[in-house]
């Protein structure tokens, strides 16, 4: 029978050796499972982890190890807008092909008293393999959409293609310009917040999650404050018309200490300027912002709906290829108690 151990990341002491071997376990998910890390080394880690405890109160990070070997973990985060009652977001992966029960029930355990100390009663989560989406059924979690995870590799961009839409872009769109700010400028910020809420309820759904969508400049301050002290950027492509107003936008997560591989996160414009090549407009320029001020981007990753069939022609015509598959999911605090009494796992003992 396994021995497993737990450390809170965000309560504990934790020495240096550990850090490594932590970073050890991210390093074979991503080798073993296609798991996307965006981290350097260890100290990134840490100082990632550290970084975020401090900026986020109720941010919890736990770390699993199976015979004194670090082997899963879960992660539990406020989700940006979407005010009070909007759930918490929770990540979470362990180094096996098929999640073990001790880990569907510590881990569980885990999500259930994160949950209540942030006084939140249920957690969202996108899945980007069956293998966790496996766990959040276990949990007891409502499943909502597929997600489909599509790769974009560099070396494999036909350079041809990104050409063409960019000069498309310019020729079918004389009333727009782009403008690129790795910081949302404060004369955008409102209608920045304005479109993203927009983007969101606007996006193919399977099933409503009923979630509240909202997002306003507190909440840009706050999620661009925490990526300058983590290091990190998200890059904006915009489109603004001809009184500077925005009306469509792509942008990029980027860890600059790691930029090897990058978020490509939402792309949107606005229905009066859709079906003249915006979107692919938007795509190509960000890409090749991207590539020009990291030459180390080796791939770009973006996670999407899988009834999101417009934006996945676009990606596949860009040259992105499905990697992975998963499921969104509600999780509610009850339900994942539920399914821990029901587990005959003993629990993990607290480092």
């Amino acid at each position: 029978m396994s021995d497993i151990t737990i450390t809170r990341l965000n309560e504990e002491a934790v020495t240096d050796a550990h850090w490594r071997a932590y970073f050890a376990m991210f390093e074979e998910l991503r080798r073993r499972y296609g798991a996307i890390s965006l981290l350097a080394d260890w100290q990134h880690l840490k100082r990632r982890v550290m970084v975020r405890a401090k900026e986020d109160p109720l941010h919890r990070c736990s770390v699993f190890c199976e015979n004194g070997r670090p082997t899963g973990w879960i992660e539990l985060a406020v989700r940006w807008g979407g005010g009070p009652e909007s759930p918490s977001s929770v990540s979470y992966d362990v180094s096996h092909a098929e999640a073990p029960q001790w880990y569907i029930s510590a881990a569980g355990a885990e999500l259930a008293r994160m949950l209540t100390e942030q006084g939140k009663r249920r957690a969202h989560c996108m899945t980007q393999s069956n293998r966790m989406s496996d766990v959040a059924r276990a949990w007891g979690g409502d499943e909502l959409n597929g997600i489909d995870r599509y790769r974009l590799y560099r070396d494999r961009v036909d350079e041809t293609v990104i050409d063409r839409w960019l000069a498309e872009g310019t020729s079918r769109n004389p009333d727009l310009r782009l403008q690129f700010f790795s910081r949302v400028p404060e004369e955008h910020i409102n209608r920045y917040c304005e479109l993203y809420v927009r983007f969101i309820a606007e996006m193919p759904t399977d099933h409503d999650d009923g979630l509240p969508v909202t997002f306003n400049r507190d909440d840009l301050g706050q999620r661009e404050s925490l990526n300058r002290k983590q290091n990190a950027q998200l890059y904006t492509c915009a489109l603004v018309d001809n009184d500077g107003v925005m009306v469509g936008y792509s942008n990029a997560y980027i860890s600059v200490d790691c930029p090897r591989d990058v978020f490509q996160a939402l792309t949107g414009v606005i229905g009066e300027y859709r079906g003249r090549g915006a979107a692919k407009w938007l795509k190509a320029a960000l890409y090749r912002k991207v590539c020009e001020d990291f030459p180390g981007m080796e791939t770009m990753y973006t996670d999407m709906r899988a009834v999101n069939e417009p934006i996945q022609v676009v990606n596949r015509q860009m040259g992105y290829v499905l990697e992975n598959q998963g499921h969104e999911f509600l999780i509610e605090r009850t339900a994942v108690e539920r399914a821990v009494e029901l587990s005959d796992g003993s629990g993990p003992e607290q480092r």
